[in-house]
């Protein structure tokens, strides 16, 4: 019987351990801390060499980390490099219970398809040899010389989605990265509720009408209202949804500043929502710096000249298929 409890106890702390690594983890991607990640994680990964989730964080760290780097770029090889590795070790590691990475596995197939077709076109064997090297029966290239064409497939055909841009903290679990499974919000409920903060503060890092708001605080803020989480995160809400044109703009959509290129994310440096719609005018709702949160017109004055895009949210099911 001593044996027995003494048992349970170990297996207790074991699994209590994990689960607070695992939250760990999640956090630093969450906030972006992506070399704490990395670090944290290969920690993890040494003490727990046949746990799996380590690989999992690691391996969205080194894309998002490779998004800050010029297209192509050595630098931005090197991260895509590493965070197909961590994904083959997680596909490896993982277990029955543990969600297949998707989106993740989309995104990596986007990039290495890309890479592959400048490697091709550069006459860059050695690049093309890397990448053959990285697929591990997860990836496959294919290589059509004569059309200047490369594709990267990938051989899995049993994906359940898992969306990887945001976390959610409900009753303390891992549940997704961007709960938003149903999104039915008429568009003006959007802006009629973002029109309750008017006139609440700007400060860093907040989210909340009580202590006040930064730009992206504010934007998380409103469509949490709904039943819609994600990260706490300029960036990272950048990459969201569906690119959408100003013609075609409803309210909540969220507007994207610091570039014109919605793949853009890491020079997006502030966010706003569309407000109003008028014949000859849209408006958008922002929390700024010297302003707090307050209603100014997108398309003349100070933030017409601007660069910027607009994202619109969707279900899950619906970016999986727009992709």
């Amino acid at each position: 019987m001593k044996y027995i409890f003494i048992f349970y106890f170990l297996l207790g702390f074991v699994l209590t351990s994990h689960a607070q690594s695992d939250k760990k983890l999640q956090k630093l991607l969450n906030k972006g801390k992506y070399d704490k990640v990395m670090k944290q994680g290969m920690k993890a990964h040494q003490k727990l060499y046949n746990e799996a989730y380590p690989s999992k964080y690691m391996s969205w760290a080194c894309w998002f980390k490779a998004q800050a780097f010029p297209k192509f770029s050595d630098t931005q090889w090197k991260y895509l490099k590493r965070s197909v590795e961590h994904y083959v070790r997680y596909e490896k590691l993982k277990s029955s219970s543990d969600k297949p990475l998707a989106t993740l596995e989309n995104k990596l197939t986007l990039f290495l398809t890309e890479f592959g077709k400048k490697a091709l076109e550069d006459q860059n064997d050695v690049r093309l040899g890397e990448i053959n090297q990285l697929s591990e029966n997860v990836f496959v290239l294919e290589i059509d010389e004569t059309a200047t064409a490369v594709k990267i497939v990938s051989v899995k055909e049993d994906k359940e989605l898992f969306s990887p841009f945001s976390f959610t903290y409900k009753e303390g679990g891992y549940e997704t990265f961007f709960k938003a499974e149903n999104i039915n919000i008429p568009p003006y409920l959007i802006a009629k509720k973002a029109d309750d903060y008017i006139g609440v503060p700007y400060k860093y890092a907040k989210e909340n009408p009580y202590e006040g708001f930064d730009c992206s605080g504010f934007v998380l803020y409103v469509y949490k209202q709904f039943g819609v989480e994600f990260p706490h995160n300029t960036k990272r809400i950048a990459m969201l949804g569906k690119t959408i044109t100003l013609e075609n703009v409803q309210e909540g959509d969220i507007v994207c500043f610091g570039s014109n290129d919605s793949n853009d994310y890491a020079s997006i440096s502030h966010l706003g929502m569309i407000y109003k719609i008028e014949k000859d005018q849209v408006k958008m709702i922002h929390c700024g710096t010297s302003t707090g949160v307050i209603v100014a017109p997108l398309t003349d004055g100070y933030w017409e000249s601007r660069p910027y895009f607009i994202k619109r949210l969707l279900t899950l099911e619906q970016e999986r298929l727009l992709k």
